[in-house]
């Protein structure tokens, strides 16, 4: 409502990275209390700082760069989400501040598209074609 472009969309962007930096720390969080030791994973704390400092940000980047077709549907989510906002709140009385005419934003935003997308396409297709049928998506 303060009139800030791309406002939708980069909430949506920002839902997307938070999704991709959390969850690799159900792979490498700290293991239950009480939790099954039978599957073999039982790390000491060298292993859990390893895993930790090493193999979290190695999935965080592969879970970005294989998930990148959610970055879409997340920016669309954010924009439907923020639009519709919007139209309850001015259709309720609230005014909707000045505009803001800087395109930084939309740049920035469509940049990480195109990287994230490059990533997308030099890694995650190839993984899809190369293990046969890519049934195993949906």
């Amino acid at each position: 409502m303060a009139g800030q472009h791309w406002a939708g969309v980069a909430m949506g962007f920002l839902t997307y990275a938070i999704g991709v930096l959390i969850a690799p720390l159900a792979v490498f969080g700290p293991p239950l209390v009480g939790g099954d030791p039978s599957f073999g994973f039982d790390p000491g704390p060298v292993e859990m700082l390893g895993n930790l400092v090493f193999g979290l940000p190695a999935l965080c980047a592969v879970a970005g760069i294989a998930l990148a077709p959610l970055l879409l549907v997340c920016g669309a989510a954010g924009l439907v989400w923020a639009t519709g906002l919007r139209s309850i709140l001015v259709a309720g009385g609230a005014t909707v501040g000045e505009t803001d005419q800087r395109a930084v934003d939309g740049r920035i935003l469509f940049w990480i598209v195109v990287l994230v997308g490059i990533g997308w396409l030099m890694i995650g297709f190839p993984m899809l074609t190369l293990m046969g049928d890519p049934g195993f998506v949906d």
